[in-house]
């Protein structure tokens, strides 16, 4: 707080008799007329600048009396009411010379601050000393300070009112309650980091919230804005969440946060939090805080700790000080209890107590009384069912009295947070396991447990999830049968005799519809959002920037045999000869060439670092020729490397890869929620990754969130439509991940639905954080486009008999039959390979181009079965395409063929057909050819001149064989083409003359020989009379005003261009103003008389006699570094100085920075330190006692930085 008469005070006091425009009247009614006078002049004259905020919390009876005060004094709102009453204390103050501080009224232990209903007040300036100025007076807090401003401000509305009247009425509570406080401010993360915060919280938000999803440390440390430590904030291992209480928040400019994974924090105001023994019984775990009423002051409580650890416990007073009491066992800092481990005692809450701090490291229970309620069940398993789940759990402490029996919550999980309401089942007695029955299946549900006693409720367990879901009954389905015939193949089976099936469907694999040679992508577009990161560090990103490191991986699951999942590779750094040390992600196999894996796998390696092997399931059984090169790597685009969204990528083999692909699943209706799937992958075999296996293994679980449900346990941000929520029974599944690597279901088939991305560190399957992958039906588009569309489905058949034709003869098909029940699950799974027989395929590609009497025909090789070659092509050309006549070239396999002897001028329909042993298969697309048909002109262009057009062009490649005589100009008149009657010449340019300037005008040209017209090439557009538009235009912005530039016109409309005509809009373009005045021939102009800060799109058009261009456009905001900061006021305490100032400014451009500039007096130079944009008020640690220091502010903006502020000079004490 800033120590009354240090340096710079409030404004100059003025004596009633100044007071302007009122008469003096005498007595009682005279001083309440000053008073509320000048707490008028104090509530409309209040600067807005932005500065400290505190927050003062009131009951419900001191609210009523708040409003009716604020209507009566006509104040906008209680807060303002809090603020004038401080004014009028200071006043007072002032006027009786009582300079002393009066500590002895005691109003540190009287003023209460933190009633459930909080007013903040905005202090700055020479506001906020008065502010510090009455607190030190009377030793009280801020919050304080506003409670005892309001209270006098009140008394004195109620003498106003009794002696002249009212308009203002005592309202109900429901209408005064001020709306709810936002957490302030709030920071979230993965993994190592440091905040920056854009301004320190307000004096009153000591309650930090935080949590954390990491196996290793959670610390976190506040620091000023010079890097001094304020406080530790937080000191915690493993997933923890809880509320800390922070000492000085208005001093933490950073936070310095150690942490294992994600974590999230927020300041919150104290008069949130809630009130111990509201209910008798109070019941918690972790850190906390907890306001003490009346009634339980100075009492004597029964208290119990479960777990490992600590249990301390610190009182605080009203003023937020630690209580000072001669009690023996409370410390200076308000400690009074300490005990290790687990313990049931009696404990004395002093006397005076307000906050309670709770620190501890298990569950606690507060009681006033003998016993306590029962402790949390643990180890609750929830096994899902059909429309049922059976539920078990471990019974916790007693509580001292007899457990009667147990709560079993659930609800349904339906978008973001699931149900409100939680469905209560009883289990009397002992039972440590029920079933709950009625559930809908393939809806994901939330469990919790908790025990009850004589007492009451004890606490509940953890919550976790399960999907209720009929078990998937596999049927009998025999006899399939498949009749290969020519391009096509019969598919027959028995219908089974079981209910479960409403449909069939039919998969099957073509490879010529797999893409290859596509175009590298690299990198990732990484967004920032508010929502958190999921992902542990240490399982995830740390660990794959380091090649030597692997994940860890599937624990608790199942080895395979040779040849199962082989749907399933690895990925292993290219430097790293040995397979198991080099193994360091997993994928699928999706095409015999392609790879699906996970982003942060691929987003920082090139091609040269990655090799994959598959159709193995033991690393060390792999050889150097198993290791297959990649040749592109394929990162999604809107890969988010903080949150760990769309993590998935491609990789694209150089040959193809043992073992068998699976497609990826592109239903975005399934899977639904409950339905079984599988994760595979290699790796550690304990949850601690300190034992690791070469075979691959594969672990059973199930999806807890169907598509659009954004929530899986306590994950952050969890995105349903792109992420899939997967539980199984605890201790097994994919730790962490093998990431990267397969998540699969029976969909028809066994289908690829997801990639392992994220989960917990050191632990496995965890109910609170289930791991999670990526949703390959969320992504099926993106891997479409690259891959291809090799999976080609045939689903809800109901018909056992299905013909899959338009195959290619000769190639081999594996068709994948399965009955499927009404939740898309494989009931009946059958697969047989094929090979239709017949003639080859049609030749594909076919081009031809004319020739002097001959045609040049090229095509693509057509597919034929190895021990059915091609031996030799049919080639047929047609007039009518009706009527072919087969061309006699003898026997050729080769795929071009120059047809000789054909009459020029003749236009003619090819065709060709391959033959092998079964005889001619299908005929190509034709291709029409006209013999001696010269090509079309290319980079046809157009210049615009006065009345005319100027066109050129560049001649036929190809002149058919013979030469070009004439071109062909046409020009487009009321939707038809016309010629243009011009001479007869070879030459590739022309003037069309007699056009209307300012006229579009379209044209297209064709060469001629002695063979004839060829055709035309591409259409070109021009206006004649109008000038090019201006090109390469600029906008640099100023103060108040945009400089333009452009490079003028290429072409002038064959008119000198005289003038720019440069317009504006502020509305994005709906509409435009003319800028004043001319420009004339320069290319640059300024616009003056410009609001900073607004955006303005501006278009220019070159002007000549005869017509204006087309306009080009740009966009500018107008700005200039921001003003200097004023105001600034500091104060020394010891071994360092508190200081504030009021925001300039900011020039039309948000600031970006704000530097404060430190020197000793009468060295040389500045230390600089970067505060948040936000900042009003800063402290700066660690400086010299009895130095005097100068300091001042800066403000940058994307302009530049402004001038400094005022140096102020100040004492450290």
């Amino acid at each position: 707080m800033v120590s009354a008469g240090v340096e710079q005070t409030g404004g100059p006091v003025q004596s009633p008799t100044q007071v302007p425009g009122r008469a003096v009247p005498l007595g009682l009614e005279s001083l309440l007329f000053i008073l509320l006078t000048i707490a008028t002049m104090l509530a409309f004259g209040a600067s807005v600048a932005r500065a400290d905020v505190v927050g003062t919390g009131y009951s419900e009876l001191d609210l009523v009396d708040l409003q009716w005060a604020t209507d009566h004094l006509g104040y906008r709102s209680p807060a303002d009411l809090q603020s004038v009453g401080v004014g009028v204390i200071d006043f007072l103050l002032q006027i009786s010379g009582r300079s002393a501080s009066e500590c002895e009224l005691g109003l540190a232990d009287q003023l209460d601050p933190y009633g459930p209903y909080r007013f903040a007040t905005t202090w700055t300036g020479t506001d906020l000393a008065v502010l510090d100025r009455v607190a030190d007076h009377y030793c009280i807090s801020r919050e304080q300070t506003q409670a005892y401003g309001a209270t006098i401000l009140s008394f004195l509305a109620g003498i106003d009112a009794e002696q002249n009247g009212t308009t203002a009425e005592p309202q109900p509570v429901v209408d005064v309650i001020p709306p709810p406080d936002l957490p302030f401010p709030e920071a979230f993360g993965n993994g190592n980091r440091t905040v920056l915060l854009d301004q320190p919280p307000p004096v009153d938000h000591r309650v930090v919230f935080y949590e954390h999803a990491g196996a290793g440390a959670f610390r976190v440390v506040g620091r000023d804005l010079s890097g001094e430590i304020v406080e530790v904030i937080v000191d915690r291992m493993g997933p923890v969440t809880g509320r800390a209480l922070a000492d000085e928040p208005g001093s933490i400019a950073v936070l310095d946060v150690i942490a294992d994974g994600e974590w999230a924090l927020s300041f919150n105001a104290l008069t949130e939090s809630s009130d111990i023994l509201t209910d008798e019984v109070t019941l918690g775990s972790g850190d906390e805080v907890l306001l003490v009423p009346a009634a339980v002051r100075g009492t004597t409580l029964r208290y119990r700790h479960v777990g490992d650890g600590r249990i301390a416990l610190w009182a605080l007073g009203f003023d937020g000080n630690p209580v000072e009491r001669p009690e023996s066992d409370v410390t200076p800092t308000g400690q009074f209890l300490s005990q290790e481990g687990g313990v049931v005692s009696r404990v004395r809450i002093p006397a005076g107590t307000r906050i309670l701090k709770i620190e501890a490291g298990g569950e606690w229970g507060f009681v006033n009384g003998d016993f306590l309620p029962p402790g949390r069940p643990s180890s609750v398993e929830v096994v899902a069912r059909d429309r049922a789940v059976d539920v078990s759990w471990r019974a916790p402490v007693s509580g001292g009295s007899e457990i009667t029996g147990y709560q079993i919550d659930h609800r349904e999980i339906s978008g973001d947070e699931g149900d409100e309401v939680w469905n209560t089942a009883v289990v009397t007695g002992s039972a440590r396991g029920a079933t709950i029955e009625g559930l809908r299946n393939g809806v994901a549900h939330h469990f919790r447990i908790a025990a009850t006693n004589e007492v009451g409720v004890g606490l509940h367990s953890l919550t976790t999830s399960a999907a209720p879901i009929s078990a998937v009954e596999v049927v009998e389905v025999e006899g399939l049968v498949a009749t290969a015939g020519d391009s096509f193949v019969d598919l027959a089976w028995s219908t089974p005799d079981a209910q479960e099936v409403v449909s069939y469907t039919v998969v099957y694999f073509d490879e010529t519809r797999v893409n290859s040679g596509t175009a590298v992508i690299r990198g990732a577009t990484s967004t920032t959002r508010p929502t958190s990161i999921p992902p542990s560090v240490a399982s995830l990103r740390s660990t794959q920037r380091r090649m030597a490191i692997r994940l860890p991986s599937i624990v608790g699951g199942t080895k395979v045999s040779v040849g199962e999942r082989d749907h399933a590779v690895a990925l292993l750094s290219s430097g790293q000869p040995d397979a198991f040390q080099a193994h360091y992600c997993g994928g699928t196999l999706v095409a015999p060439r392609w790879v699906v894996t996970a982003a942060h796998c691929i987003v920082d390696k090139s091609v040269d670092d990655v090799e994959v092997v598959g159709g193995l399931a033991d690393l060390h059984a792999v050889t150097t020729a198993d290791r297959i090169d990649a040749v592109a790597l394929h990162v999604h685009e809107s890969y988010d490397a903080n949150r760990i969204l769309h993590d998935i990528g491609l990789i694209e083999l150089a040959s193809d890869s043992a073992g068998t692909p699976i497609p990826w699943q592109d239903d975005g209706n399934l899977p639904m929620a409950g339905t079984a799937v599988e994760v595979a992958g290699w790796g550690a075999i304990t949850a601690d990754s300190e034992r690791y296996e070469s075979i691959l293994k594969v672990a059973k679980g199930q999806i807890l969130a169907g598509p659009g449900e954004h929530y899986c346990g306590s994950w952050r941000g969890f995105r349903g439509d792109y992420e899939l929520c997967v539980g199984g029974p605890a201790g097994v599944g994919a730790c962490g991940g093998d990431s990267g690597g397969p998540v699969t279901a029976e969909l028809g088939m066994l289908r690829l639905i997801g990639v392992t991305s994220y989960g917990l560190a050191g632990a496995c399957a965890d109910p609170t954080y289930p791991n999670v992958a990526t949703r390959l039906s969320g992504h099926s588009a993106w891997i479409e486009a690259r891959v291809g569309d090799p999976w080609r489905t045939f689903d809800g058949l109901t018909s056992p008999i299905h013909t899959v034709d338009g195959l290619v003869n000769g190639r081999t098909y594996t068709f994948h039959v399965t009955a499927v029940d009404g939740m898309g699950r494989s009931v009946g799974p059958m697969q047989v390979t094929v090979s239709p027989v017949g003639p080859p395929a049609a030749p594909t590609g076919l081009t031809g181009r004319g020739g002097d009497t001959a045609a040049i025909l090229a095509w693509t090789a057509a597919y034929s079965a190895e021990d059915d070659p091609v031996v030799d092509h049919v080639v047929q050309y047609s007039a009518d395409g009706v009527q072919w006549t087969t061309i006699d070239v003898g026997t050729t396999t080769e795929t071009s063929l120059k047809v000789t002897g054909l009459a020029n001028e003749t236009i003619l329909k090819f065709r060709v057909m391959a033959v092998n042993s079964r005889g001619p298969g299908p005929a190509s697309e034709p291709v029409t050819v006209v013999v001696g048909q010269p090509a079309a002109p290319t980079r046809l262009a157009a210049i615009a001149g006065d009345e005319h057009i100027q066109l050129s062009w560049v001649a036929p490649a190809d002149d058919g064989g013979s030469p070009i005589l004439d071109y062909v100009v046409e020009r487009r008149i009321d939707g038809g083409w016309t010629i243009v009657d011009d001479e007869y010449s070879a030459t590739t340019t022309a003037v069309i003359h007699g056009l209307t300037n300012g006229t579009q005008e379209d044209f297209r040209v064709a060469a001629v020989t002695a063979v004839g017209r060829g055709p035309t090439g591409s259409v070109v557009s021009a206006v004649a009379g109008r000038p090019d538009p201006v090109s390469a235009l600029k906008a640099r912005v100023g103060d108040g005003n945009v400089t333009l530039s452009w490079t003028p016109s290429t072409h002038d409309g064959g008119s000198p261009i005289l003038d720019y005509r440069i317009e504006y809009s502020v509305d994005d373009g709906s509409s435009w103003g003319v800028v004043d005045g001319e420009v004339g021939t320069s290319t640059t102009a300024t616009v003056y008389g410009l609001r900073n800060g607004t955006e303005y799109q501006f278009s220019v058009a070159a002007v000549t006699e005869i017509g204006m261009s087309g306009t080009t456009s740009v966009a500018a905001v107008p700005a200039t570094i921001p003003d200097q900061a004023t105001s600034l006021m500091a104060v020394g305490e010891v071994d360092g100085l508190v200081f504030r100032w009021r925001r300039p400014s900011d020039g039309g451009s948000a600031i970006t920075r704000i530097l404060v500039d430190l020197a000793v007096v009468g060295s040389e130079g500045w230390k600089t330190y970067e505060a948040g944009p936000a900042t009003t008020t800063a402290r700066i640690g660690g400086l010299v006692t009895g130095s005097e220091y100068l300091v001042r502010v800066t403000y940058e903006n994307g302009i530049g930085a402004g001038e400094p502020s005022d140096a102020v000079r100040v004492l450290i004490r």
